[in-house]
C-alpha cells in the first residue's frame, strides 16, 4: 500500500505538467528508455568481460612464448659463458615488468639462477619457490590477494637437464 501511495504522490505532479503516466507515448517513452539503458548496461558490461579475457590470454601467451624460448636461450649464452652465468644472462634477457623467473637444481635442493625482481617487487616469492608443482602450460592461479600465471619447465643444454625453470607473472592490476 505504502509503495502505492507512494507512486501517487509521485504521478501527481506530472499530471499537472501535463503528462499523462497512462498514456500510450508517455509508457513507450518509458519503457525504451529503459530498455536503453538495460541494453548499453550490459553491451558495458560484456566488453568489460571480453577485454579481460583477452588481457589474460594475452599474459597467458606472453609466458608461454617466454618460456619457450627460454631454453634455446640459455643453451645459446652457455657456449660463450659459464653454465649459471648463461642461465643468469638468459632470465635477465627475458626477464619483463610483473615477471619472476627462477632455475632449481634437478633435485630442487639449491636455487642455481633467479630474476631481480624475485627479491623486489614480488611479495610472494618465498611462497612460490617452496610450490612443488606447477603447472606445465601456463596457468591462472590466485595466490593470497594476487593473481599469477604460473608455469614450470625443464631446463636442458645439449640434452642434459640442468634444472627446473619457474616463472610466474603477476597480473593482478
Amino acid at each position: 500500500m505504502r509503495l502505492i501511495d507512494t507512486l501517487r504522490r509521485t504521478l501527481v505532479p506530472l499530471k499537472r505538467l501535463r503528462l499523462d503516466p497512462g498514456s500510450l507515448q508517455f509508457r513507450l517513452t518509458v519503457e525504451i528508455a529503459i530498455l536503453s539503458v538495460l541494453g548499453l548496461s550490459s553491451v558495458a558490461i560484456w566488453t568489460s568481460w571480453k577485454m579481460q579475457q583477452l588481457l589474460i590470454t594475452t599474459h597467458t601467451q606472453s609466458v608461454e612464448y617466454i618460456a619457450s624460448r627460454f631454453p634455446r636461450d640459455v643453451e645459446l649464452y652457455s657456449e660463450m659463458v659459464p653454465l649459471e652465468t648463461g642461465m643468469q644472462k638468459a632470465i635477465d634477457n627475458v626477464t619483463v615488468p610483473g615477471l619472476v623467473i627462477w632455475v632449481k637444481s634437478i633435485n630442487g635442493d639449491r636455487v642455481l639462477a633467479q630474476s631481480s625482481q624475485a627479491n623486489a617487487s614480488f611479495t610472494a616469492t618465498k611462497e612460490l619457490m617452496v610450490l612443488a608443482e606447477m603447472p606445465l602450460k601456463p596457468q591462472v592461479y590466485q595466490v593470497g590477494k594476487r593473481y599469477l600465471i604460473l608455469y614450470q619447465g625443464i631446463v636442458s643444454v645439449q640434452g642434459k637437464a640442468l634444472g627446473t625453470v619457474y616463472m610466474a607473472q603477476d597480473i593482478t592490476e
